[in-house]
């Protein structure tokens, strides 16, 4: 199949309806069945467009995925922005539970629950798809970095750096378990409760 090297960006509200029904589509097919089971002339004929013009805007199925992971980052980007000031700083410092408590509250809430499985599954085998997802991981790592130093005293940098990597991993853990596992709304508030009890333990532990 001739794929155009050359894609091009819409300006005009009809290019940018017909390149959203593109992506739009591709996410619910992806999402529906498999990546790797889905061609980009599944896609055109679903999104109501021809091949040529679907490869006006992407040159590849893999392009397609990964403006879709681009979108995905940006999606948390309102929660990074919210957390990233002084008064949120102040309130880690002083309520260090109830922080981490709307942290794990606005990841959830921002998360894209079927096609983060989607990405899950495909880190592990399509390089971008890791790198994108690592990208992503590491803005939220930094940003609990940057609170730990602000937080600690005496605990060496590369101590703090070690430390929000692992308290990164366990907050992540705990909002997969809220997310994709059943649980009665009691059952879900003793999880969060106890998740945080717990980081909250590791945090005054380590830090000082």
């Amino acid at each position: 199949m001739d794929k155009r090297k050359d894609t091009r960006i819409p300006v005009q509200k009809r290019g940018k309806d017909k390149k959203n029904r593109i992506l739009l589509t591709a996410k619910k097919l992806f999402i529906e069945k498999n990546y790797f089971e889905v061609s980009t002339n599944e896609i055109a004929k679903q999104a109501g467009v021809s091949i040529g013009t679907l490869y006006s805007y992407f040159s590849s199925k893999d392009d397609i995925l990964a403006e879709l992971l681009n979108d995905y980052n940006n999606s948390f980007l309102p929660i990074l922005k919210k957390i990233n000031n002084q008064e949120s700083f102040q309130a880690f410092k002083t309520d260090t539970k109830s922080w981490l408590s709307y942290l794990i509250d606005q990841l959830i809430e921002a998360e894209d629950k079927k096609f983060h499985l989607q990405i899950e599954m495909l880190s592990f085998v399509v390089p971008k798809v890791f790198d994108l997802r690592k990208k992503h991981n590491d803005q939220i790592t930094d940003l609990i970095y940057e609170y730990f130093l602000y937080y600690a005293n005496n605990t060496a940098v590369h101590e703090i750096r070690l430390l929000s990597i692992i308290i990164f991993d366990y907050i992540s853990a705990l909002v997969d378990e809220l997310l994709y596992n059943k649980h009665s709304s009691s059952e879900k508030d003793d999880i969060k409760k106890y998740g945080i009890d717990s980081i909250y333990t590791i945090i005054k532990t380590h830090l000082n």
